[in-house]
């Protein structure tokens, strides 16, 4: 493989979302509420299926994406627990309102055992090759629900502990990520294995080593899982939030998702900062 390549490569998704909007946009406003207690909903993805353009709420439920058509576009929106969501949306001044509805999710079995023995999964190196940056610097707001991840696997059961992500750069007075942990299905991101949301919010452009408590999970993972860092807020007018990428990294994979409501992708022999503080399970 040529590793001279591998950066255009990717940054191609990237680029092709910091182009300034076309003559023919338009703006899709709405608010989000739950369907049984109709309180508000923060940081659901809304988007356009498949496409770059997406967005997450804020704390009041609300959204407002940005596309290049005045035509009616069709969303599709999504939490963890609830069902997903399609509608028709025309841009407009207009207020939409959808009401998501909570469903059964097939989690892991919960199993207390005792603690056995500590270890560190993934890399800590602190040289990298490229960054992915989250931020778009003509779209604010328009990449959240971008995210970035990767593959821990370790031989026999093992319990979270500790997650740490390396943000390279950072220039936004504050930002909030969810930090969610994925099975894995074929080599490839597969369901949630918690619904309890994990959130960690930076104040005044911090940078560099971030740790998340995972404790109160309480999850028992069977050889791997994926475990992701999404973008789904900001305060401030930066213009940088970018996470490291390693190459080649021998058996490692990288997993992007640009886009709230895009597919992921999977990039072998690459891979991000990224640590992940296990105990293996005693008898």
């Amino acid at each position: 493989m040529d590793l001279r390549n591998i950066s255009l490569f990717v940054f191609i998704p990237f680029c092709l979302m910091t182009g300034r909007l076309s003559a023919q946009e338009g703006i899709l406003v709405g608010q989000i509420l739950d369907g049984q207690t109709g309180e508000p909903m923060a940081y659901v993805n809304v988007g356009i299926p498949e496409t770059n353009f997406g967005t997450v709420t804020d704390v009041g439920g609300r959204y407002a994406l940005q596309v290049n058509d005045t035509d009616k576009v069709v969303l599709q929106y999504s939490f963890i627990g609830y069902a997903t969501q399609r509608k028709s949306q025309v841009p407009s001044d207009v207020t939409d309102t959808i009401r998501m509805w909570p469903v059964a999710v097939d989690l892991p079995e919960l199993v207390v055992r005792p603690k056995g023995e500590s270890k560190r999964l993934g890399s800590v190196r602190k040289r990298y090759h490229s960054v992915v940056n989250l931020a778009i610097e003509y779209r604010p707001d328009q990449n959240l629900g971008s995210a970035v991840g990767r593959r821990f696997r370790m031989r026999g059961p093992f319990v979270l502990d500790t997650f740490s992500f390396y943000l390279a750069a950072n220039d936004f007075q504050q930002v909030t990520f969810r930090i969610q942990v994925m099975d894995v299905r074929r080599g490839r991101v597969g369901a949630p294995v918690h619904t309890q949301p994990v959130l960690v919010t930076l104040q005044t452009e911090q940078k560099g080593w971030v740790h998340v408590d995972l404790r109160a999970l309480q999850l028992m993972v069977q050889k791997e899982c994926i475990v992701y860092v999404e973008w789904v807020a900001a305060k401030g007018e930066g213009k940088q939030l970018s996470i490291p990428v390693h190459y080649p990294l021998a058996g490692q994979s990288h997993y992007y998702r640009y886009g709230s409501q895009n597919r992921w992708k999977r990039f072998r022999a690459m891979g991000t900062p990224m640590q992940l503080l296990v105990h293996t399970v005693g008898q």
